[in-house]
């Protein structure tokens, strides 16, 4: 059983919300309750009610004011009825992206027809041979993972260079 005690604030998407989850203290927070002065109720609208509670249900906010669990806030009952107006912040969090594909449809006829390569930000700590940067190169045919540590970004040219000496050695292309 859970006991919301909660109290609203100027802001229209927030709201301060204690959960008392033991008895000792759901006792001990009624006790208080009961000599202190009623509070200021608060009429809003649903949907920022449904923003206040974390884009809970629109059905479950209203449970909530119906069943009394909530004291000191009310609904505006003509907003009550309309439930069409959908929340974006919701809608964003539905949708789904399209799946990553487990084989590439870019065809690479042959290797270092495509390399794929990016640099770190730098690290906060340097290793101890004093490199801040580290540098990956993805060749796009046979999918050949490289890493490289770099000390300055300007060294970047050349390790590509050298990753490309050493794939033609290999390759013999």
């Amino acid at each position: 059983m859970f006991i919301f005690d909660s109290t609203t604030c100027l802001s229209e998407e927030h709201a301060n919300v204690t959960i008392l989850s033991n008895i000792e203290s759901v006792n001990d927070s009624v006790e208080e309750k009961i000599d202190e002065p009623p509070q200021k109720k608060s009429t809003d609208s649903l949907t920022i009610w449904h923003k206040r509670l974390e884009h809970v249900a629109k059905t479950t906010v209203k449970k909530l004011f119906k069943k009394q669990m909530v004291k000191g806030i009310e609904i505006n009952k003509h907003d009550d009825e309309d439930d069409t107006h959908q929340c974006s912040t919701c809608l964003e969090g539905k949708m789904i992206r399209q799946p990553i594909l487990k084989v590439s449809d870019i065809k690479n006829p042959c290797v270092l027809h495509c390399v794929y390569s990016n640099i770190c930000d730098p690290m906060q700590k340097t290793t101890q041979d004093g490199h801040r940067y580290f540098m990956t190169f993805i060749d796009g045919h046979s999918q050949y993972i490289k890493v490289e540590f770099l000390k300055t970004k300007d060294e970047a040219k050349e390790k590509l260079m050298a990753l490309i000496e050493h794939a033609e050695v290999e390759t013999s292309e």
